[in-house]
C-alpha cells in the first residue's frame, strides 16, 4: 500500500474546501506518534463501502454507527441506500474531520469522541460498520464485545480486516476500480467481516 501524504502543521488552520476530495486533516498533518490518533484518515473505496452496507443487512429500523467515521461517506451512503437506517451516527475524534462532516452533512449526527470511550449503549446503535487499522480494532474489542451480547440482533462489520482473536460469521471479497483515490485496481481485492455475538465467544 502507498504510503500516505502528511501536510505541513502549517495547514492545520486553513479554511477546508468541502467540496475537494482531498480533504485537510489534523491527523494527517502530523506525525502519529504520542498522539491520541491510532492511524492516519483513508477514505474508503466507495465500491467497498457500498458492498460493506449491502452485507450488513441494514433495515429501516436499524440505527447504524461508524467509529472513525473519517469523512462520513459510510453513513452518507447508508442513507442512501434501499432500505435505508432510521438513523446514522459518527464518532471522529479529528476535529477538522468533524467540521467537514458537519459542514456537508449538516443533518447528520456526528460526535467528536474518543471511539474508545464511547458508549455503543446509549447511541441505541444496532449496526456498526468499521474501516480500521488492526490494533484500533484490536482496543476495541473489549467494548464491541459488551455491545454485542446486549442484543441479540446487533452486528459489526469491519473493511479490509477483521478483528484480533475474533472468528466472522462471514466473508466478502470486493473487487475495488481502479481511478478512485485509493481506490487500487479492479485485480485488487479487500475483504469485508461480519460479526454477531457467537463471533466473539
Amino acid at each position: 500500500m502507498e504510503e500516505l501524504p502528511f501536510f505541513n502543521e502549517e495547514f492545520i488552520d486553513m479554511e477546508m474546501d468541502i467540496k475537494s476530495e482531498f480533504i485537510i486533516t489534523k491527523v494527517n498533518s502530523i506525525p502519529l506518534a504520542n498522539t491520541p490518533f491510532i492511524a492516519p484518515y483513508v477514505p474508503v473505496n466507495l465500491l467497498v463501502c457500498e458492498a460493506a452496507i449491502k452485507f450488513a443487512n441494514i433495515q429501516s429500523i436499524d440505527t447504524l454507527v461508524d467509529l472513525g467515521c473519517g469523512d462520513a461517506r459510510i453513513l452518507a451512503m447508508a442513507l442512501e441506500s434501499i432500505p435505508s437506517p432510521k438513523h446514522v451516527i459518527g464518532v471522529e475524534y479529528d476535529e477538522l474531520l468533524v467540521a467537514h462532516c458537519q459542514a456537508k452533512h449538516p443533518a447528520m449526527e456526528i460526535i467528536h469522541a474518543d471511539m474508545f470511550t464511547i458508549d455503543l449503549d446509549s447511541l441505541n446503535a444496532s449496526v456498526a460498520i468499521l474501516y480500521l487499522l488492526p490494533t484500533g480494532l484490536g482496543k476495541l474489542s473489549t467494548l464491541l464485545f459488551k455491545w454485542l451480547n446486549t442484543h441479540v440482533d446487533r452486528r459489526v462489520i469491519t473493511i479490509g480486516y477483521g478483528i484480533p482473536n475474533w472468528i466472522a460469521s462471514n466473508t466478502l471479497d470486493v473487487p475495488m476500480s481502479e481511478g478512485g483515490f485509493m481506490g487500487g485496481s479492479e485485480n485488487d481485492l479487500q475483504t469485508i467481516f461480519y460479526y454477531t455475538a457467537e463471533s466473539c465467544k
